[in-house]
C-alpha cells in the first residue's frame, strides 16, 4: 500500500512519533503473526457444517452402493395341515419351502452402476462445496485485508491532525492563528476519527463473517496474518476456459449426472425383464383310506414328496413403461443442466477476466497520473500555506483530495484482487493458477 503517512509526516514532521508503525488499533490483521489463509481454510475444511452434510451425502451414497450388490432375499416356508377338527382320521401333512428369486437381464451389475456413478457426484459435491467455501473465504480474506489498510489510513491521518491541532493550540495562545483555523482544524481530524471508527466497525463485521464460515466461535480470538499478494495467470482466455471445463467439480458432478441417468435408463429398461424364482418344496402327508372288503379296516398311507420348479411372472400389462419414459426424460435434463453449466463457466471466466482487467488499467491509472500528482499539489499548497500565501482551508480541502485518492486506489486495489479470487474460483484452480 502506497502510505499516506510518508508524505505527511514529511510535511509535518514536528512529532517524535515520526518514523514509528502504528498498528491496526483491533489486532485483526498482522504481518508476520496469526493465521495464514491457508491455514484458516484447513480449519474451515475442518469445521464447516454445510461441508460436513456434503461428506454425509458421501456416506448415504456408499450405503446406497452397498445395497445396490445385495441379491435378493430367499423365502422360507412352512405348512402344516391336520383333520383334527373334523373327522379325527390321523390325515394331515406338513411342508416345507425354499424358494430363491433370480434377478435377470443384468439389473444387479447396473444398479450397482448406477450406484458407484452416484459415489462419484457426491465426491464431485464435495469438491465443489470445497471449492465455493474455499471462494468465500478467500474474497472475505481479501475484504479484512482492505479494511485494516483503511484503519490503519485512517488513524495515520489522525495522528498528523492531532499533532497539526497541538501546534494550533500554541499558534492560537500566540495569536499566530485565528479561531476559524482552529474550528477548520477540528472539524478535520473529528472527520478522520469518524472515518477510523467507521472503517474499524467495517473490519469487525468481516471478521465475524469469516469467524463464522470457518465454524470459529465469534468471541474465538483470530488474527490474521498477510500473505503474499495473487500474480496475474499467465494463460489465456481460452487455455483458463479449458482449465475450468477440465477442473471445475461442477462441471465433473454434471457430466457425471448425465452418465448416472443414461445407466438409470439401460436400468429401467432391465426392470421390465421378469424375474422367475425357483423353488424346492418337501412335503410329508399321511392319508387314510378303507379296505375294499372291510370297509371298518382303515389304513394310512404315509407319503414323502419333494417338489422343484421355476415362478415366472407375466409382463402382460406393467412392463417399466413410465418408470423408462422418466428415466429418458431425466437424461435429457441431465445433458441441457449440464450445456447451462459450461456456458455459465465460460461466462464466469470471461467476466473474472475482464473484471481483472478493468481494475489493472485502474490501479496503472492511479499509479501514474493521480497519486503523484496529488502528492506533489498537496506539497506545492503546503509550502503556499507556509508562506502565508493560502488559507488552512485550502490546505485541508487538499488533503481530503489526496486522502480520496488513497481510498481510491485502495479501492481498485481490492477490486483487482477480488478479480483473481474469482478467476481462481471460476477455473476452479484451488491454491493458485
Amino acid at each position: 500500500m502506497r502510505s499516506i503517512l510518508g508524505i505527511l509526516l514529511v510535511i509535518f514532521a514536528v512529532s517524535p512519533l515520526a518514523g514509528q508503525t502504528r498498528r491496526t488499533p483491533t489486532q485483526y490483521v498482522s504481518s508476520a503473526e496469526g493465521t495464514s489463509f491457508e491455514q484458516l481454510a484447513e480449519i474451515m475444511f475442518a469445521r464447516n457444517k454445510d461441508l460436513q452434510a456434503a461428506r454425509e451425502e458421501l456416506r448415504q451414497a456408499q450405503s446406497r452402493l452397498t445395497q445396490a450388490g445385495l441379491r435378493p432375499n430367499p423365502t422360507l416356508d412352512f405348512s402344516r395341515s391336520t383333520d383334527a377338527l373334523f373327522g379325527r382320521e390321523g390325515e394331515g401333512s406338513y411342508g416345507i419351502g425354499f424358494t430363491q428369486p433370480l434377478e435377470m437381464g443384468g439389473k444387479r451389475s447396473k444398479r450397482i452402476r448406477v450406484a458407484g456413478i452416484a459415489v462419484d457426484m457426491a465426491k464431485a459435491q464435495i469438491a465443489e462445496t470445497e471449492r465455493q467455501l474455499r471462494a468465500q473465504l478467500h474474497s472475505l480474506f481479501v475484504e479484512a485485508l482492505n479494511a485494516s489498510d483503511k484503519v490503519d489510513l485512517f488513524v495515520q491521518i489522525q495522528d498528523v491532525n492531532q499533532q497539526m491541532s497541538r501546534i494550533m493550540e500554541v499558534s492560537l495562545r500566540s495569536g499566530d492563528a485565528s479561531r476559524l483555523d482552529a474550528a477548520l482544524l477540528r472539524a478535520s481530524l473529528n472527520r478522520a476519527i469518524a472515518q477510523a471508527v467507521q472503517a474499524e466497525s467495517e473490519l469487525s463485521g468481516v471478521m465475524l463473517q469469516i469467524k463464522t464460515l470457518a465454524g470459529l466461535a465469534p468471541d474465538e480470538p483470530l488474527v490474521l496474518r498477510r500473505s503474499a499478494r495473487l500474480e496475474p495467470p499467465e494463460l489465456s482466455r481460452e487455455t483458463a476456459l479449458r482449465l475450468a471445463l477440465e477442473n471445475r467439480p461442477d462441471v465433473r458432478a454434471a457430466r457425471l449426472r448425465e452418465s448416472r441417468d443414461e445407466a438409470s435408463i439401460a436400468l429401467a429398461r432391465a426392470q421390465a425383464v421378469p424375474d422367475p424364482s425357483a423353488f424346492l418344496r418337501f412335503d410329508k402327508e399321511n392319508r387314510v383310506s378303507q379296505g375294499s372288503l372291510m370297509p371298518e379296516q382303515k389304513f394310512v398311507d404315509r407319503a414323502k414328496l419333494l417338489s422343484f420348479g421355476l415362478s415366472l411372472p407375466l409382463p402382460l400389462f406393467n412392463r417399466q413403461q413410465g418408470n423408462l419414459n422418466e428415466a429418458i426424460s431425466i437424461q435429457s435434463q441431465a445433458r441441457a443442466q449440464r450445456e447451462a453449466l459450461e456456458q455459465q463457466v465460460r461466462r464466469d471466466v470471461m467476466l473474472a477476466f475482464e473484471r481483472y482487467e478493468f481494475a489493472r488499467r485502474a490501479i496503472e491509472v492511479l499509479n501514474r497520473g493521480v497519486i503523484t500528482e496529488n502528492q506533489e499539489s498537496f506539497r506545492i499548497v503546503k509550502l503556499s500555506y507556509d508562506l502565508g500565501e493560502l488559507r488552512l482551508v485550502d490546505l485541508l480541502n487538499q488533503q481530503r483530495v489526496l486522502i480520496d485518492t488513497q481510498m481510491s486506489y485502495l479501492g481498485v486495489q481490492r477490486d483487482s484482487m477480488l478479480a483473481l479470487v474469482d478467476l481462481e474460483r471460476a477455473t476452479g484452480s484451488a491454491g493458485g493458477f
